[in-house]
């Protein structure tokens, strides 16, 4: 499972753990290491690409962000899903958080 996936489906099961009253620490422990993981820095032997890559996405990380609140505030719903979707699934936005149903 790609670790965008796994990121993904691990935010859900602990949002509906905590929904069930479910301890999480645990789980949260290995989504935070997954997110770690997600967020390091390529080292130089990993090549430019790598590298360029999460320095794109760390820095365009507080625009994505302020995106879906206007989205959001705005009631802009299609912008809204685009700006999760870039959130979560493309920068692995380690303090993204699924909206509640």
């Amino acid at each position: 499972m790609e670790l965008a996936e796994r990121l993904h489906r691990g935010r859900l099961a602990i949002a509906i753990a905590k929904q069930r009253g479910l301890d999480t620490a645990d789980w949260e422990r290995h989504l935070h290491e997954l997110f770690e993981k997600a967020g390091r820095e390529p080292s130089l032997e990993e090549g430019r690409d790598p590298w360029m890559l999460w320095k794109w996405r760390r820095d365009t990380l507080p625009d994505w962000r302020r995106i879906l609140q206007k989205s959001v505030s705005d009631g802009d719903k299609r912008r809204e899903d685009y700006a999760r979707w870039m959130l979560r699934e493309i920068l692995l936005d380690p303090d993204y958080q699924e909206p509640k149903v």
